[in-house]
């Protein structure tokens, strides 16, 4: 799994960079209404490289639900999709809550405010995946391990989880078969006063490892 997270977050790294791109978010807008729903050149991955190889579409498709026990093989490519299709579902419903919420509000136009949603949803998302990298051992880590970190990196950061964000990757983690139940996500350590000598980390990597 440790290979296949790499995977995952090369492309979900992908998807988070196209909507900072405001061509693409018009798009989505224009043909999609501005939600992320279903098969879509945002959630598909490598079409030009799929079409290369005469694959009749892209190498991956994020919003392709697979869950841990039905994926075929434990070829990294092709388990990485069980990571990135819990994401992109979680990014797919926190969207959803925000045009929701904005539609309630009659002095948003959803035209005008649609573009901006997309991007902060990228923006949201993507701080999620990336703040639970600095949250992981560096050494191999499973599915499991990740999620955990990504918890736990939210809550650090967002003590209350007032718009149930942690709620939604929680249910996906669990729906997509990496966790069996909420409490393997938690991972909350005891609190310990530590010596620690910085010298000795910038110098050796085998001390920055055992900290």
């Amino acid at each position: 799994q440790s290979l296949a997270l790499h995977e995952a977050i090369g492309d979900l790294t992908a998807i988070v960079m196209s909507l900072q791109s405001r061509r693409i978010r018009d798009w989505i807008i224009r043909e999609c209404g501005g939600r992320l729903l279903g098969d879509s050149s945002i959630s598909r991955l490598g079409d030009q490289f799929g079409q290369a190889i005469g694959l009749e579409r892209g190498l991956r498709d994020a919003s392709d639900p697979v869950a841990l026990k039905d994926a075929t093989t434990e070829e990294p490519h092709n388990l990485s999709r069980v990571l990135t299709g819990a994401f992109w579902a979680s990014m797919v419903k926190i969207h959803n809550t925000r045009m929701d919420r904005a539609s309630k509000n009659s002095d948003i136009s959803m035209q005008d405010s649609s573009n901006k949603i997309l991007a902060v949803s990228a923006l949201c998302i993507g701080r999620m995946l990336f703040r639970a990298l600095d949250y992981l051992v560096p050494a191999e880590a499973t599915f499991a391990d990740y999620c955990r970190a990504v918890i736990r990196a939210d809550q650090v950061g967002y003590p209350e989880d007032i718009n149930g964000y942690r709620k939604i990757f929680q249910d996906e983690f669990i729906s997509h078969g990496i966790v069996n139940n909420a409490s393997e996500l938690e991972s909350k350590p005891e609190e310990e006063w530590v010596q620690v000598n910085l010298d000795d980390i910038l110098e050796s990597e085998w001390a920055a490892f055992a900290f």
